[in-house]
């Protein structure tokens, strides 16, 4: 839920409980109940969700038991905080935002191969401990470690399609290859594999969603968003860490 889809409707039943409150006031509307508040507990209940059931939820009680400090404190309304940090590895810079504290993206930058002891945050820095762990695990993963990352990024916004092929990607193994036929076929849509790599460039959390280990029917290393550099360069680090016992990172 965002701000933008949220507000109009909050304001359209704000100001319809107003205008009832108003009309039926007989007192001075004070901090306690009053026969002029019975109206909004009314429209709260019945009116309110019936205007709101198309869209975002929102409930009565929070209105009658939160004040807008409440609402404020808790996010209720208020659109997650964007944060991000900066990776330098050895292959290129990598870019890491989270959304609150959930990881919204993994982003690659320009393929810039160099001599490093081993990869360490640039810019930025992580929400929290859970954001830290991510960090370290990607440090380590493109140190050569094969690192195996079991927490799910926030994929919500994009098309169930989408979702369907990310998804059937997070189970590639690491050091494994799939075709984009292969992935069609897993998630049940066979005559799909275009579709597959049309999504898979669209991928929003580069090595965690592992997109770089989808190629070609004949094994060509085809379609990346990044590059052919930068996915010839993944494929041969997993190729020379693969043969470790796998380090788990979960959240």
């Amino acid at each position: 839920m965002t701000v933008w889809s949220t507000f109009p409707r909050v304001v359209i039943a704000c100001a319809e409980l107003a205008e009832v409150a108003c009309r039926n006031a007989r007192t001075q509307v004070a901090l306690d109940p009053s026969p002029a508040l019975r109206p909004f507990d009314r429209l709260r209940d019945r009116k309110l969700r019936e205007r709101l059931r198309a869209g975002p939820q929102i409930h009565a009680d929070k209105f009658r038991e939160q004040n807008v400090e409440d609402v404020v404190k808790n996010d209720i309304y208020m659109s997650p905080t964007i944060q991000s940090a900066v990776l330098k590895t050895g292959l290129g810079r990598v870019e890491i935002t989270w959304k609150g504290r959930r990881l919204a993206s993994i982003r690659l930058g320009r393929f810039d191969p160099v001599d490093i002891a081993r990869p360490g945050l640039m810019e930025g820095a992580p929400p929290d401990e859970r954001g830290q762990r991510l960090i370290d695990a990607l440090a380590g993963y493109f140190s050569g470690e094969p690192v195996r990352f079991h927490d799910r990024p926030d994929l919500s916004g994009y098309t169930a399609f989408q979702g369907m092929v990310w998804q059937a990607t997070l189970e590639i193994p690491y050091g494994g290859r799939r075709s984009y036929g292969d992935v069609a076929n897993a998630i049940g849509r066979p005559k799909a594999a275009r579709a597959v790599g049309a999504a898979l460039g669209k991928n929003p959390c580069a090595i965690v969603v592992p997109c770089h280990r989808v190629v070609g029917a004949s094994g060509a290393l085809t379609g990346f968003a990044y590059g052919g550099e930068w996915k010839a360069a993944l494929l041969a680090l997993e190729g020379n860490g693969g043969r470790g016992r796998s380090r788990e990172w979960r959240s």
